[in-house]
């Protein structure tokens, strides 16, 4: 919220009135603005991701965050503005712990 404040000083026998414009936020802050994606403006790429030699879960996570879209900065819950994932490699990834003989 901004507001118009004045101050009347007096230097000597002059009077000078000084006119500032005050708002609420802290000396040095910065108003910052959000950006929101919108269905029309996402750009899309593909990404591959090799998953020899890596845990399954950790590849998993990669790629759902990559179809989400949670790597871009412009992230936006209720917007689909994810990305394209190929997974390689599949058959070699590392299961951890006794999960190949459990599942």
């Amino acid at each position: 919220m901004r507001f118009t404040h004045c101050e009347a000083i007096i230097y000597g026998h002059m009077l000078h009135v000084i006119t500032r414009e005050k708002t609420n936020e802290p000396k040095g802050s910065k108003t910052m603005s959000t950006t929101l994606a919108k269905k029309e403006t996402v750009t899309r790429k593909w990404y591959i991701l090799d998953a020899a030699g890596v845990p399954m879960g950790r590849t998993a996570v990669q790629a759902a965050n990559i179809l989400r879209g949670k790597h871009k900065p412009d992230y936006t819950p209720n917007v689909d503005c994810g990305d394209y994932v190929i997974i390689l490699n599949s058959a070699d990834a590392v299961l951890t712990g006794n999960k190949l003989e459990q599942k």
